[in-house]
């Protein structure tokens, strides 16, 4: 399967989402993400950041968001029930909901210790890892998380683990589809 924006925006438009920021940088893929956006019955703004992480680009979306919002990485693909996140989230009265899934070889991912369904611990590709539960490249946040977000750069490597230290990361098996796409 080769990456297409298109699949992202039918798979999002499933589940009732009506606004999507794209917070990217000018790239050669720039063209193909247009095109496909072109039609979709989402809206759809695209916010060109030279972003130092993935927090940084997080924050350019701020003053948009007023509600409970999803993220998703832009090189993955998840095809699982994505509602059933979303009632977790609510349930959980947390800053953040992560997807969360399994692989045999975790160093090539961030990694989850869970208590229950609470994330207490996150490290992004660790060398030594103690389980198998990683992270899927999908959350769910609370406006408020960008109290905490502050100055980080990236979300796995510093708003991650201090939402786990601090009891506010819930976890939930995506269970579905899974594909990461390179450049």
């Amino acid at each position: 399967m080769n990456f297409s924006y298109f699949n992202l925006l039918l798979f999002i438009n499933i589940f009732g989402i009506k606004n999507i920021y794209i917070v990217t940088q000018h790239t050669r893929n720039m063209n193909q993400l247009l095109n496909e956006i072109s039609d979709s019955k989402v809206n759809v703004e695209i916010i060109e950041k030279q972003a130092k992480g993935t927090a940084d680009a997080l924050r350019a979306v701020k003053e948009k968001i007023n509600s409970s919002f999803v993220v998703m990485s832009g090189d993955t693909y998840n095809d699982f029930d994505l509602l059933k996140m979303m009632k977790k989230h609510l349930e959980s009265d947390k800053l953040a909901a992560m997807g969360l899934m399994t692989r045999e070889k975790a160093s090539d991912y961030g990694t989850a210790i869970l208590d229950g369904d609470l994330v207490v611990d996150f490290q992004e590709k660790p060398k030594h890892y103690s389980t198998n539960i990683v992270n899927a490249g999908i959350y769910i946040f609370k406006p408020e998380v960008f109290e905490v977000l502050e100055k980080d750069f990236s979300l796995e490597k510093n708003l991650f683990p201090k939402l786990a230290k601090i009891r506010q990361l819930v976890g939930f098996f995506t269970y579905g589809e899974y594909m990461h796409f390179a450049d």
